[in-house]
């Protein structure tokens, strides 16, 4: 059973909702990506994809075609005040754009990982072929109809939390229960921290 529910009527002028929105501070793991982030966030509130790609968007964009998921591009002030995340929790879910030529066009993702409702920046990085916490083979496309997709925050590709725009399968091992799960384990955030480091993602 899905642990979220949507809530009320959005204000056009802001991402919250007149009565308040959910999101709390614990859903999120140790160097969580934006995607995963903004993922939760969409489907705690049942927000369409299109509305928080703009919100998240440091610019006037198209929803549609979207930005790319790096800090220069995105709004961290915007995004502190309506999910009450720290800038530092952003600055570690996103990429410099100097950077951006050493990671993937598309999305890359660890099914176990995605399992628990987790996808790192680690993740998308060229020359990380295996997943760092499970020694798995990184994914760049959906296991079932192949489809790849960009990893862009836009409209599509947030509609779609955790699972593949084309066909609907989930991405992960199972269906992400973001509420009921346990702490990342020390040597999980070992793993991946040592791998940014050698990425220089600080």
């Amino acid at each position: 059973m899905r642990d979220f529910m949507p809530i009320l009527t959005f204000d056009a002028n802001s991402l919250s909702p007149s009565f308040g929105y959910l999101f709390d501070r614990q859903w999120l793991d140790p160097y969580e990506s934006i995607v995963s982030i903004l993922w939760k966030f969409a489907r705690a509130n049942g927000i369409p994809g299109h509305e928080v790609t703009v919100a998240a968007a440091r610019q006037v964009i198209d929803p549609y075609v979207g930005l790319e998921a790096h800090r220069e591009a995105i709004d961290f002030r915007r995004l502190q005040r309506e999910l009450g995340i720290s800038r530092k929790t952003l600055r570690e879910a996103t990429i410099p754009a100097r950077r951006r030529t050493a990671i993937a066009a598309h999305f890359r993702y660890c099914a176990p990982c995605l399992g628990r409702g987790y996808h790192s920046p680690v993740h998308q990085f060229e020359s990380v072929q295996r997943c760092p916490i499970h020694d798995q083979r990184l994914h760049s496309a959906c296991r079932r109809c192949g489809y790849s997709a960009l990893y862009r925050l836009n409209a599509l590709f947030l509609e779609t939390p955790f699972i593949c725009s084309a066909c609907r399968l989930p991405y992960g091992t199972q269906w992400p229960s973001v509420i009921f799960r346990s702490r990342m384990p020390m040597k999980d955030l070992v793993s991946i921290t040592r791998i940014r480091i050698a990425r220089c993602l600080c």
